[in-house]
């Protein structure tokens, strides 16, 4: 908005931004290039705290699940499993645990955004009318209510997609 409306189409610059044009002195061409210095500046920055706080999340997800599975490993070397099929446990221990990780890792973070996001929508569709944010809404108990549905289809064919792997798991273990 500032880049074409006061650069480019010579409107007035808005009173918060009034020290940005006080530094190009009123010259068109230099408050263009602070504006696209400064529209740099904000996805250079953005870029480096995203993947700042990336890496500290899968830092911190691979030393939590390397403690889970110190934790089963010696667990598991201190009682008898009493299991026929050790192919099976090492499928689901892994599986499991990678389950784990992207639940402490991708999942906290993808459902805090949006949270945020769906909260700051509807705070701003009711601000500007309450009554079409109510009627937007409308549709949401239906649409959870299919999810869930869903939902618990795909639990289902997981679970029967983790027995499949967990006889081939046990399968190649016995035959090798």
């Amino acid at each position: 908005k500032v880049v074409l409306d006061d650069s480019l189409l010579d409107k007035p610059m808005p009173r918060q931004l009034g020290f940005v044009d006080s530094i190009a002195g009123h010259d068109k061409m230099i408050l263009l290039e602070i504006l696209c210095a400064g529209m740099v500046a904000i996805f250079f920055l953005e870029g480096l705290f995203t993947f700042i706080r990336k890496y500290f999340m899968e830092a911190a997800g691979e030393r939590a699940i390397n403690d889970i599975r110190q934790e089963v490993f010696g667990h598991l070397q201190t009682s008898e499993i009493g299991t026929d099929r050790p192919g099976d446990l090492v499928v689901r221990l892994t599986s499991d645990l990678d389950s784990m990780k992207l639940l402490l890792t991708q999942h906290a973070q993808t459902l805090v955004n949006h949270i945020f996001t769906f909260s700051a929508t509807c705070i701003a569709m009711f601000w500007m009318d309450w009554r079409l944010t109510l009627l937007a809404l409308t549709v949401a108990p239906p649409l959870y209510l299919i999810s869930i549905y869903f939902s618990a289809k795909v639990a289902e064919l997981t679970r029967k997609k983790r027995a499949k792997e967990s006889e081939v798991a046990s399968l190649v273990q016995e035959t090798v």
